[in-house]
């Protein structure tokens, strides 16, 4: 049984800090926990501290959800067609 499968079958233990690191176009880096292609079904759990000033452009994962916690600070995010403010503490 390959990891992918087994992740899919049994689930498992991620790290927010560990797991495929991907750096954006303006250099923001993102930590990848947990995907599709390493076995989740539906999910995504990846994890960014955004600097000031630093943004995702607007976009949809066709086979995962996204989930956004706020852990300080404050922004915007982007939900459906507006752009909400978002702060410490909010779930969106």
């Amino acid at each position: 049984m390959t990891k992918k499968e087994y992740v899919n079958r049994y689930g498992g233990k991620f790290n927010i800090e560990k797991g495929e690191i991907w750096t954006m176009p303006n250099g923001h880096k993102v930590h990848f926990t947990l995907t599709p292609k390493m076995g989740s079904t539906h999910f995504n759990i990846a994890t960014g501290w955004h600097e000031p000033g630093k943004e995702f452009p607007p976009h949809v994962h066709p086979v995962s959800a996204e989930l956004l916690v706020v852990f300080e600070g404050k922004g915007e995010c982007f939900l459906y067609d507006k752009w909400i403010p978002c702060e410490k503490g909010d779930v969106v």
